[in-house]
């Protein structure tokens, strides 16, 4: 439903936060500013990607930060433009991508997922499930080398997905794929399965529902062959219409 792909999305888009530590320097005058968050988001390898295959995109980016530092915008406030920037990129391309690129991404994002419930459920929820004027900074919950993992992975996914981009997969196909997995689901959780249908609504277990996206997210992953990529940019194709 739309509240699953606004979780996959939600996970996908993890990357946006991490251009935080970059954007802020009330010292510097803005074009200097400018030259060194650029400089900075080249060595990165996931702007590095944006920057080469999506240049428009990247421009767009660079002109609203260079805007929100002029209007002395909060880092908060400029780190979920970013987000924002950094999800339309996600959702346009990923669904292009590779099965392995798509799948080796999802993977990254699994780990993080499970990095952050098992400090804060909570975390995982608000990050998942975002509301309106809310930030949530997931580094913070999350290991270097898994962030390291998620740029390199989010490159890989942009440039292969640029590069070659693939047809989205067939819906009929993949539903006889998802179904068996949604009906395991629904015996292991059973009216807890409501929750996906409106996470926001009062009284919701935020810990259980991100540990429902969690086993939902490694069953697809263990699909054979290239099912789970197929699955995996189909949701990802859904959630961008």
């Amino acid at each position: 439903g739309d509240e699953q792909n606004k979780g996959a999305v939600g996970a996908i888009v993890l990357i946006a936060v991490l251009a935080a530590h970059f954007l802020l320097s009330p010292r510097l005058e803005s074009m200097y500013a400018m030259r060194t968050i650029d400089k900075t988001l080249s060595q990165n390898p996931a702007f590095s990607a944006i920057k080469t295959y999506d240049n428009a995109a990247y421009t767009s980016l660079m002109a609203d930060i260079k805007a929100a530092m002029e209007k002395g915008k909060t880092q908060n406030q400029i780190s979920a433009m970013v987000r924002t920037h950094i999800g339309a990129v996600v959702q346009k391309r990923l669904p292009q991508a590779s099965n392995e690129s798509a799948v080796a991404y999802m993977q990254v994002m699994l780990q993080e997922m499970k990095e952050m419930k098992a400090q804060d459920g909570n975390v995982c929820f608000q990050f998942l499930f975002p509301q309106e004027g809310s930030f949530v900074d997931p580094t913070k919950f999350i290991a270097a080398e898994t962030r390291k993992a998620d740029l390199e992975a989010l490159g890989q996914v942009i440039k292969h997905a640029s590069l070659m981009p693939q047809p989205l997969p067939r819906e009929a196909e993949v539903m006889l794929l998802i179904t068996p997995i949604v009906n395991d689901l629904g015996i292991k959780y059973g009216a807890g399965m409501r929750d996906l249908q409106n996470p926001n609504a009062l009284g919701v277990n935020k810990t259980r529902l991100c540990g429902m996206l969690i086993d939902m997210y490694t069953r697809i992953l263990e699909l054979p062959g290239e099912q789970n990529g197929k699955v995996v940019r189909f949701m990802l194709g859904q959630a961008a219409k």
